[in-house]
């Protein structure tokens, strides 16, 4: 691997996620789409999910070529095995203006951890995923 290309996040509501990481973050989306194919097994095959799963998806730019994807999917799209990991792993990203994140992030109902000694907070969205927001200063 030479570069992450994007990282997928499923989250319960996209449209709270699109604030996250739009309003709260300062990602600017650069696509949208969904996903399904309700006649055939596709969904099985390529994601191990159900055969009428649907997703819906935005990806948003995080700089460096890097993307977020944030995927909600339906709920026949819930396989216990394959969707595990709905609410673990962390996204560690650089902030410009760290006190200014935290306060849009609080202000949209995600939980603010104390500062890390090196600088860096934790932060969890109402849907269980953490962020590492770290600021750029020391980057």
């Amino acid at each position: 691997m030479n570069s992450l290309g994007h990282v997928g996040v499923n989250v319960p509501d996209l449209e709270l996620a699109t604030r996250v990481f739009g309003d709260g973050l300062g990602l600017e989306v650069s696509w949208r789409s969904s996903v399904s194919d309700p006649h055939g097994d596709s969904m099985q095959k390529w994601l191990g999910l159900n055969t009428d799963a649907e997703g819906r998806f935005t990806f948003f730019r995080a700089g460096s070529g890097v993307e977020i994807e944030a995927i909600e999917w339906n709920r026949q799209s819930r396989n216990r095995d394959t969707l595990a990991a709905d609410h673990r792993g962390h996204l560690a990203l650089w902030v410009d203006d760290l006190d200014a994140t935290v306060r849009k992030l609080a202000g949209l109902g995600c939980t603010i951890y104390d500062p890390h000694p090196s600088g860096f907070v934790y932060a969890r969205t109402s849907w269980g995923q953490y962020l590492q927001l770290m600021p750029r200063s020391r980057g």
